[in-house]
């Protein structure tokens, strides 16, 4: 599913950023939150960002994002599974 600039697999467990690249995946910790890491960063996406946006603050806006949207996505799917006969 498409939210924004991210793509969210919510059964793969992680989000990919369609304008960039980023992907970020997700597991559960020992108190069974979901923690996100990010995976890849595209090469090509370190020499895009401006010099004026430090690429550390940059990479956790983005790996917040990708867990904010995330999360409301897994736990949405969760409460409302969609069967094969919802979808006639």
């Amino acid at each position: 599913m498409v939210k924004g600039e991210w793509i969210v697999f919510p059964k793969e467990m992680r989000c990919k950023n369609w304008v960039n690249g980023i992907e970020v995946r997700f597991h559960f910790n020992e108190s069974s939150q979901i923690e996100g890491k990010i995976q890849y960063v595209p090469p090509h996406l370190t020499k895009r960002i401006p010099c004026a946006i430090n690429p550390d603050i940059f990479l956790f806006r983005m790996w917040r994002q990708a867990t904010m949207i995330f999360r409301k996505a897994y736990y949405r799917k969760r409460l409302h599974p969609v069967s094969g006969s919802d979808l006639r």
